[in-house]
């Protein structure tokens, strides 16, 4: 992905890799 995508609680990078908050 080009872009960060953020979910409550969880973050979504541009790696793929979601990581918790």
């Amino acid at each position: 992905f080009d872009r960060v995508v953020t979910i409550p609680d969880t973050e979504v990078y541009t790696d793929g890799e979601t990581l918790k908050s």
